[in-house]
């Protein structure tokens, strides 16, 4: 990721628990308490190695997280 372009969009696919582990390993100041599946579809900004947690999408629960 750190060779992309500065616009780039970058799709990256897993499971819920490397999915998981990755997130918790970011250690992000603001995050919801949710419950996560295997759909979940979570939406990053990389500004200089730091990532932003933009949106979460759960669709099979339903449940939205909106920065």
């Amino acid at each position: 990721m750190s060779q992309a372009d500065d616009d780039a969009t970058i799709l990256a696919v897993s499971h819920a628990g490397a999915i998981m582990s990755f997130f918790s390993a970011l250690e992000l100041d603001n995050h919801p308490e949710l419950h996560f599946s295997n759909c979940c579809i979570f939406n990053y900004s990389i500004t200089d190695s730091t990532y932003d947690l933009i949106k979460i999408i759960d669709p099979v629960s339903g449940q939205i997280y909106d920065k």
